[in-house]
């Protein structure tokens, strides 16, 4: 128990329950794996973090942006609530070293995987949700959210690049972009990656970024701005 004490300290948060933080650790592998019977995953909770999470971001996004509509608001959330960034948030708080799995996936890399870190963080958010209440839960989720939050404006933020490429390629009639990690520096965790994108087989924007995502993103914006140059 002393290890999950140290992980609620570490992230910033009280359970009263510390069975419903080592329940939201347990990836489905280690049960598969064990013999005993009461041994429950946190696929529940991932499931209830999972909406507590978007409840969260949506009830702060209502409440900064007044003015903007559905459309918009949706927009915003969509960038802060996906798996990469909560992915990259699970592994800053170190929550990918606490997880119980099974041994096949421990081998396989689990404790770096995007998906299994971002469904822990969410079955956490569930674990405190039902240990604390919304409140808490709610207030958990926008604080280890904040620098996501923080960077979203709705006069300049630029939405999805990735797609908005996909839509002007499509109205151009050109063919669908094509996207390619060139180059990988540095050692994990402080990777930085390299990516082009293709259009008609021609490289229309290069962009770096700590992940795969990200650089993706870099190369889609500065192919945005040269095909509407």
């Amino acid at each position: 128990m002393r290890d999950l004490n140290a992980l609620a300290e570490s992230i910033g948060v009280y359970f009263e329950n510390l069975g419903l933080l080592e329940l939201s650790l347990t990836h489905s592998s280690a049960v598969h794996e064990s013999s005993c019977q009461n041994l429950g995953s946190n696929e529940r909770l991932e499931y209830l973090g999972d909406a507590l999470i978007e409840l969260s971001v949506s009830e702060y996004l209502y409440n900064k942006f007044p003015d903007c509509q559905e459309g918009e608001l949706t927009k915003f959330r969509s960038t802060i609530v996906r798996r990469e960034t909560l992915a990259q948030v699970a592994e800053k708080l170190g929550i990918g070293e606490h997880i119980v799995m099974g041994i096949g996936m421990e081998t396989m890399g689990g404790r770096k995987k995007d998906s299994i870190l971002a469904d822990t963080l969410e079955a956490i958010v569930g674990a405190l949700f039902l240990d604390q209440g919304y409140e808490t839960a709610c207030a958990f989720s926008q604080r280890i959210l904040s620098s996501d939050l923080d960077i979203v404006d709705s006069a300049s933020v630029d939405i999805n690049p990735k797609g908005n490429l996909m839509e002007l390629v499509h109205q151009m009639g050109l063919a669908l972009p094509i996207y390619e990690i060139v180059d990988v520096t540095g050692k994990h965790p402080n990777q930085i990656f390299r990516a082009e994108v293709r259009i008609n087989g021609e490289i229309y924007g290069t962009g770096n970024g700590s992940r795969k995502l990200h650089a993706e993103e870099a190369a889609a914006r500065e192919a945005l701005s040269s095909l509407i140059s």
